[in-house]
């Protein structure tokens, strides 16, 4: 190659001119077309500068040289360039992987974070959840002691209603004995005795078993009217209780059932259940009424002799008394008819095939 590009530029013309051009062997003879050799070249003289070859004194090899040089040149420019795109697109990935990673780890730390605050929230929910549950255990534990509580006191009204009520009873059956007693039917007065004296027989050391003890005045009542029926009469047994002191006589009583007549016993038996429901329960009331009138056997041994007069007296007042409260009607042919009111007690415990009752509604 020459020192400048102006001489390479010279130097491909005249390789292209065909004055210049050599081919086959003959190109090694002169300009002329001599078929001479070239005269070798002279070496220069002593402090003589040698003369630039010219393009007739260079060979075909160099020649060639200077032909295939530009496309060289070209080749090596395209894999530079190609090797700088190269490394500017790996720079360039480099880079937007760096930028990828960096947006990665961000994203990473941005989703930690917040799957830490997510944690943090659900560790949050989770503490008011147990409180809530908590208290709603509490709540829960409270209303069960309030309704044990008030079940408590449910059960204790109740007893003590059901004690209000027996001891009711108990002063309204000693107010019957007494009457019996004075009107000196003690076949009644007998059977009385006999079913309630458990109720006033008591030692006063072991609890009774229905409703408060009686009052001292009523045990002493009690004990004075059982006394007066078993010396005017034979209708009761007395066994002294192992209980007993002198100031508190107790005693086992009994009925002598040879004692009493056909149906002396059962009627003054069912007389005492007519008139234990008669103020509370009148439903009942009514139907025993109707029963008894009903019952030949019964109304027979009332009227034998057996009960004073005074007794029957009673079982009409009480006809009377329940026809005025709308629970008994009188029929034409002297029959009764028991009134009973839906949703009263016992109302539903209708013997089947019982007759002269009307169900009605308040």
């Amino acid at each position: 190659m020459s020192d400048t590009p102006q001489k390479d530029i010279l130097d491909e013309i005249l390789d292209q001119n065909p004055a210049y051009a050599q081919d086959g062997p003959g190109d090694s003879a002169g300009p002329a077309g001599t078929g001479e050799a070239p005269p070798p070249p002279q070496p220069p003289a002593d402090g003589e500068t040698p003369p630039r070859a010219g393009p007739a004194d260079r060979t075909p090899a160099d020649r060639g040289k200077g032909k295939n040089s530009p496309v060289y040149v070209y080749l090596l420019v395209l894999f530079a360039a190609a090797f700088v795109l190269l490394l500017l697109a790996y720079f360039v990935q480099q880079r937007s992987n760096e930028h990828t990673i960096r947006d990665l780890r961000a994203s990473m730390n941005l989703s930690r974070d917040e799957l830490l605050d997510a944690i943090d929230g659900l560790e949050a929910d989770k503490e008011a959840l147990e409180k809530q549950l908590q208290a709603t255990e509490d709540a829960r534990k409270e209303t069960e002691d309030q309704a044990d509580e008030l079940e408590q006191q449910v059960e204790y009204i109740g007893m003590r209603l059901e004690s209000a009520d027996l001891d009711r009873e108990k002063g309204q059956m000693l107010a019957w004995l007494e009457r019996f007693v004075r009107e000196g039917d003690y076949l009644m007065a007998a059977v009385g005795i006999e079913s309630f004296n458990r109720w006033y027989d008591w030692n006063w050391i072991t609890p009774p078993t229905d409703g408060q003890p009686p009052l001292p005045g009523q045990q002493a009542r009690f004990q004075e009217l059982r006394q007066e029926v078993l010396d005017h009469s034979d209708y009761l047994i007395a066994e002294p209780n192992p209980r007993a002191t002198e100031d508190n006589p107790l005693l086992w009583v009994s009925l002598a059932e040879d004692q009493f007549g056909p149906g002396e016993q059962t009627a003054a038996m069912q007389l005492w259940v007519t008139l234990w429901y008669s103020t509370d329960n009148l439903s009942t009331a009514a139907l025993n009424v109707v029963r008894f009138y009903d019952d030949e056997a019964l109304m027979n041994a009332l009227e034998n002799g057996a009960f004073r007069p005074s007794t029957r007296t009673l079982l009409e007042q009480l006809k009377d008394d329940l026809i005025r409260r709308g629970r008994l009607e009188e029929n034409e042919d002297g029959t009764l008819t028991a009134v009973i009111l839906y949703g009263d007690n016992d109302w539903t415990l209708l013997e089947e095939g019982t007759t002269n009752v009307i169900i009605t509604h308040p």
